[in-house]
């Protein structure tokens, strides 16, 4: 196969809202009066027009019902809802990667998928009405610099970590958490999760086994729909999640194909990489080892030019090595069925426990300001329920699952996620985390799907596991790490 080149008219996921089309883009439309929406010619957007109200769809979005074909779905979100609150409560059906735009004589709106996997970055300056999935295009058309707070955030972290809560390098620019819509003229913003009538824990066994049913019934369609657009590509670890994702695949199509990373380091001995050929010959199905590949200076100058200079270049590499190897295909990732499916963010630790320092040291950042913007996120919510599945919804999938996935959509790579459906979050978050911790949804939707595939191990020589059984040590760990960090930050001269 030929080496990658870089062209930013293959990427996919990227668009632009402003006051007059992009030439950066190759496509482009008048939304609302004055005001283009420019995207790239692999990225999806369509219009429905309905009197005086508009919906735009960006992006790869299905109805996790199977009621509704994609080509109609703009259409029917106009007829079926008369506002902005009848169409975020319609959306919590819809799965994929997406934006939405509504306009009607109330405002101008925008709210994403349902952990943002596509980014709505805005500038904070009501004067200038100008909205991106890139915060680096969108500082060029504004004319941004990097502010020093927002590099000082960056460098508490060696792991170039997301921001926290809404910050991005650029003072003037915020991005959209998920769970939140917002109107782009007077940038007023506005939360409409959880409904505690919906996201309520509930302890009826009953209950607690019909919601994963169902959650397993949505995933099933939603990869169905996936399907029907998209060849289907399974990465798989010697991890739970992975493995999941695959029961889901293997059952749409017995012969699909699975990948593994061989990162520097792995051994024979790493469960990681020794633990996937042996699922997939027990399932007999095809398997690629995939080593990472330098990525040559002249692609990364090239991508950073719309992703930024700030990314970790382990993030590039990776992007370069899945563009090499499966460019064109869906790749599915194990996201959210983690954060949330597993409570790995806050295992079984009671919501008192949810602080700024804990989520600090989950971010594993070490930058005092860093602190400060999780206590300004934790003082929006002003309630400690849900936070640890609101915490890993809006930063760990919503900040860090989306910087990556920003930087594989401009490299025109197309990754999906069969969970990124409010709904099915909205049943999962009516399981105890401590069931959740205890893997019942995985286990269920094995027995359901595969229960073969419970017949090899899990994270062989996982050094961690005792720590997640009981909560104290899981916490006690996490501050010993972040201890750890300071000891290092101090190092860097950021303590």
């Amino acid at each position: 196969m030929s080496e990658p080149v870089f062209r930013f008219s293959e990427a996919v996921f990227c668009y632009l809202l402003t006051n007059s089309p992009s030439e950066l883009f190759a496509k482009s439309i008048e939304f609302s009066k004055g005001l283009f929406l420019s995207y790239t010619q692999t990225t999806d957007v369509v219009v429905a027009q309905l009197e005086q109200r508009k919906v735009c769809v960006i992006g790869f979005c299905v109805d996790a019902h199977m009621e509704i074909p994609r080509a109609e779905l703009a259409g029917q979100l106009l007829r079926r809802c008369g506002g902005i609150e009848e169409l975020v409560e319609f959306a919590r059906r819809l799965a994929g990667q997406y934006v939405l735009l509504y306009e009607d004589e109330h405002g101008l709106f925008a709210f994403g998928d349902a952990t943002g996997r596509v980014q709505i970055n805005y500038a904070k300056n009501p004067s200038e009405l100008a909205i991106s999935s890139n915060d680096k295009l969108l500082a060029d058309l504004l004319g941004c610099a990097p502010s020093e707070r927002a590099l000082r955030i960056r460098m508490g972290s060696e792991f170039s970590q997301p921001f926290p809560n809404d910050l991005t390098l650029y003072d003037d620019i915020r991005v959209l958490l998920p769970n939140h819509y917002i109107e782009l003229k007077s940038r007023s913003l506005r939360r409409f999760f959880p409904r505690a009538a919906v996201a309520a824990v509930s302890n009826n066994p009953e209950v607690i086994a019909e919601s994963i049913r169902h959650s397993i019934e949505l995933s099933r369609n939603i990869l169905r729909e996936y399907r029907k657009c998209y060849d289907v590509i399974c990465p798989l670890s010697g991890g739970w999640d992975s493995r999941l994702n695959l029961a889901f695949a293997q059952e749409a199509d017995a012969g699909v194909e699975c990948y593994t990373f061989k990162h520097p380091g792995f051994t024979e001995t790493t469960g990681d990489y020794f633990i996937p050929p042996r699922v997939c010959k027990d399932q007999h199905l095809p398997h690629r080892i995939l080593p990472d590949l330098p990525i040559p200076e002249e692609y990364q100058r090239s991508l950073e030019t719309v992703v930024g200079p700030y990314h970790s270049k382990y993030t590039l590499t990776l992007a370069y090595t899945l563009l090499h190897a499966y460019k064109g295909k869906a790749i599915l990732d194990g996201g959210i069925i983690d954060q949330v499916g597993k409570s790995l963010l806050g295992n079984s630790l009671p919501d008192r426990y949810g602080t700024a320092a804990f989520f600090q040291a989950k971010l594993h950042n070490v930058a005092a300001e860093t602190r400060q913007e999780i206590q300004r996120y934790l003082d929006a919510l002003g309630s400690k329920q849900d936070v640890f599945d609101l915490f890993a919804i809006e930063s760990r999938c919503g900040r860090w699952a989306a910087q990556g996935l920003m930087i594989y959509s401009a490299a025109s790579i197309v990754t999906l996620n069969i969970f990124n459906c409010r709904e099915i979050i909205e049943l999962w978050m009516k399981v105890p985390r401590k069931l959740r911790v205890e893997k019942i949804i995985h286990k269920t939707a094995f027995e359901t799907l595969n229960s073969s595939l419970l017949d090899v191990e899990f994270n062989p020589g996982c050094k961690t596991d005792v720590f997640k059984k009981h909560y104290l040590p899981f916490l006690a760990m996490t501050y010993a790490k972040q201890m750890i960090g300071y000891v290092k930050g101090k190092r860097r001269g950021l303590c």
